[in-house]
């Protein structure tokens, strides 16, 4: 049976990673800070992995939990995401993101553990109004796809000098239940479920790839099978959909007008108005793509949260 230590166990991603790990038939480590994820994410699973809360920077924990579990594979998702903190904490984001990816691959060299899978972004790729792929040259836009290269770059070190076995996930938007972060659609599914039908927004017009996070569970684990799937993936759907697009298909699924209401506030002084993945290598390199439709992955949302009855 093979062991996976899973870092950000605890939250968005990770819940659902814990739970296709799980049915995967793997033992399951988790270790999380639970700063920003909750236990209460990994109920469902209760009394099915082992669990430690540490600090990710926490090297000898690290070491410590990967000798006593045998862990052949690490699933390391553990970072700052959500854009507004980072940029207004751009040191202690370079310290959890990079120093704390630092003592991930130090702590695999010390418990000789090779096999890596690493969350990264789309957040790497300039503004381009073309499909993105893993060889467009490299342009963060923010603090937080800073870090992400940077620790790329780490990781990239790391395979070189010490033959760690990496495979690197750049993310696009990934969207469904138990999120962690106020982002655009978990704030407006919150609105939504107090009652309220004015949505206050910031930027309505950037596109984005929104992928549906079990497809993005099934992905991280299936590129984290073997080592073949060792280098760079993009991991989204290869179609953009703007903010007015997404509230217009929520509207249509609760079937009740959604007004949106723009807020200063909320408007990023940065803002790509295009992001999709180009998903050729990723399609070539497993047979398999993310199939969940933006409708789907937001109807099963949608009735997670007793928005919808069950169909």
């Amino acid at each position: 049976m093979t062991t996976v230590l899973i870092t950000g166990g605890a939250g968005f991603i990770g819940r659902w990673l814990v739970r296709h790990a799980l049915n995967a038939g793997a033992a399951v480590v988790v270790y999380d800070d639970l700063r920003v994820g909750s236990l209460e994410n990994l109920m469902e699973m209760e009394g099915n992995f082992a669990f430690y809360q540490g600090d990710i920077r926490d090297q000898s924990q690290l070491v410590h939990v990967l000798r006593k579990h045998s862990v052949g594979r690490v699933f390391h998702l553990a970072a700052l995401h959500y854009i507004p903190y980072c940029e207004s904490h751009p040191q202690e984001t370079f310290e959890v993101n990079l120093v704390g990816t630092l003592a991930v691959l130090e702590a695999m060299r010390a418990a000789s553990v090779s096999r890596l899978v690493f969350a990264s972004t789309g957040a790497l790729y300039p503004p381009l109004d073309i499909p993105l792929t893993e060889e467009t040259p490299l342009e963060p836009q923010d603090i937080y796809g800073l870090t992400k290269l940077h620790c790329e770059q780490a990781i990239q070190y790391y395979q070189k000098r010490y033959g760690i076995e990496a495979t690197l996930v750049r993310l696009f938007n990934t969207y469904g239940a138990y999120e962690t972060n106020p982002h655009l659609l978990p704030h407006i599914i919150q609105t939504l479920k107090q009652g309220v039908r004015e949505i206050p927004l910031g930027n309505l017009k950037p596109k984005r790839d929104y992928v549906y996070v079990e497809d993005v569970a099934e992905g991280f684990w299936r590129l984290g099978a073997s080592t073949s799937t060792v280098g760079v993936y993009n991991l989204g759907t290869g179609v953009e959909h703007s903010v007015e697009e997404v509230v217009a298909t929520l509207a249509a699924l609760l079937q009740t007008p959604i007004q949106i209401v723009q807020d200063p506030s909320r408007v990023r002084p940065v803002d790509k108005l295009h992001q999709r993945a180009d998903l050729e290598r990723l399609r070539s390199a497993l047979q398999w793509a993310p199939s969940t439709s933006l409708v789907d992955g937001l109807r099963r949302w949608l009735t997670v949260e007793g928005l919808l009855e069950q169909r």
